[in-house]
């Protein structure tokens, strides 16, 4: 190549790498918006089609309830998938009911077990993780929101009871006793 055809062939080069850059820009942005057209068409066909209602679970999700840290960090990695994000919203307001309160402690149920959940508070208080700030307390929210169209306040609050409480219920894992009953044992 000919010292006359270098600064011609980086001239294009760069071009072609700004085109590129371009590209890239607004395939993100097409990528973006069709996420956004794929959930309102889920919701539309949710509320025009309530007979084809069915709940599936999310490809390779793993299981709930989730019964320690590290399987709540493989679920945080499994939720950073948007498309895995939306259809876990999908997959648990199938078990919403009418009532914001009970629908709250019902899912929390469902995707923690109680030694886990008496790791976190709902906000992060006293020292513990903080389940909102999560993506499982989004896709908790946003759950919630696919029914209560509201501020959430009662569902928190809700959610707060049931994280304080975790540690006095019966334990989920077959375990013989509650922490309640234990520290009864001890003041005998």
């Amino acid at each position: 190549m000919s010292d006359d055809e270098r600064p011609n062939f980086r001239g294009r080069l760069s071009k072609l790498e700004s085109k590129q850059q371009q590209t890239l820009i607004l395939c993100k942005e097409i990528s973006a918006k069709l996420d956004l057209v794929l959930m309102n068409q889920g919701t539309l066909n949710r509320n025009l089609l309530p007979h084809g209602k069915k709940i599936n679970k999310p490809p390779n999700m793993p299981s709930i309830p989730l019964s320690s840290i590290q399987e709540f960090r493989d679920f945080e990695d499994f939720l950073s998938n948007n498309e895995n994000f939306s259809a876990m919203v999908f997959y648990i307001s199938g078990y919403l009911c009418k009532d914001e309160e009970k629908s709250a402690r019902k899912l929390l149920a469902k995707l923690l077990s109680n030694e886990l959940a008496s790791q976190f508070t709902y906000h992060g208080a006293t020292g513990n993780r903080s389940f909102k700030d999560t993506h499982l307390g989004e896709v908790f929210e946003s759950a919630l929101l696919t029914s209560f169209k509201n501020d959430l306040s009662d569902a928190k609050d809700a959610a707060g009871k049931w994280f304080r409480n975790a540690p006095w219920r019966k334990p989920s894992d077959g375990a013989s006793e509650s922490k309640r009953a234990s520290n009864k044992g001890l003041q005998r």
